[in-house]
């Protein structure tokens, strides 16, 4: 993912012309085998520091960049941060530019997902 841009796709601009992020992002989550949890997808960061969680400012910017079999929660940026540190993740970014050869979920996978929550 390029994070160079952490939050830099915002929209709606401040008054002192600075992005303003949305209040609710798209995050791509899917349900924990045989659990009521819900597990937050991290990928790693292309500049080696770490994990970070993407997360997208639309359905249809989460679907461009991962596909449209990519589960998904909506959810406040506020708790998205929040989330993401308390699992020790340190960075979220909102719209980021992923590598085509990132893994992406596919609709035989949503099959094996939802057999193994039966």
């Amino acid at each position: 993912m390029d994070f160079a841009g952490d939050l830099s796709n915002a929209s709606d601009d401040s008054p002192r012309g600075e992005p303003v992020p949305p209040d609710l992002v798209i995050a791509p989550a899917h349900p924990a085998s045989e659990s009521t949890e819900i597990v937050f997808e991290v990928r790693p960061a292309t500049d080696g520091s770490g994990d970070a969680l993407p997360v997208f400012s639309s359905v249809r910017q989460l679907v461009e960049t991962f596909g449209p079999a990519q589960p998904w929660v909506a959810l406040p940026l506020v708790k998205a941060r929040e989330l993401a540190a308390a699992g020790g993740i340190p960075q979220v970014v909102l719209d980021p530019v992923v590598p085509l050869g990132a893994w992406r979920w596919h609709y035989s996978d949503l099959e094996a997902l939802a057999r193994s929550l039966d």
